[in-house]
């Protein structure tokens, strides 16, 4: 039975232990990561639980990123707890993983957050973005080969 994220982050919300919904994250990220390493060539990408679009495109680095998106209202709450969740369990999937903070500046005025994890080959970035001319806020889970921090 799949979860939608806004179930899985009410309850981490609440504290409460789901874990179903965390294996079934951890095993999409971990199938993400193992085709990041090939550069996506198999063209079969798994869509992470409860996303409303996942698209692959090219990075600056010239490899093949694959991206995730979930939309909230703007400066939702839930989306701020999602983007926490994703920070968290990537931390419970790969208990190797290095977290690098990167808020990178950007050249508007919306809010702007985000995370990078080097994992098994592959760079995992979790943001958070408020896009106030839309009224929306997103969270973006990119995965890609490579080492994006560097």
């Amino acid at each position: 039975m799949q979860m939608s994220l806004r179930m899985f982050t009410l309850y981490a919300t609440l504290g409460l232990a789901n874990l179903g919904a965390v294996a079934d994250v951890c095993q999409e990220m971990t199938t993400l990561v193992s085709q990041a390493r090939t550069n996506f060539d198999s063209g079969d990408m798994t869509a992470l639980t409860g996303a409303t679009s996942c698209a692959l495109s090219q990075s600056l680095a010239g490899n093949a990123a694959y991206t995730c998106a979930w939309q909230f209202s703007f400066r939702d709450q839930a989306a701020t707890t999602a983007f926490d969740a994703f920070n968290t369990h990537v931390g419970t999937c790969f208990a190797q993983s290095n977290a690098v903070i990167a808020d990178a500046g950007v050249n508007h005025p919306d809010t702007y957050f985000q995370r990078l994890y080097t994992v098994d080959g592959a760079t995992i970035r979790i943001s958070l973005k408020d896009k106030s001319a839309l009224q929306q806020t997103y969270v973006f889970v990119g995965i890609q080969r490579g080492d994006a921090a560097r």
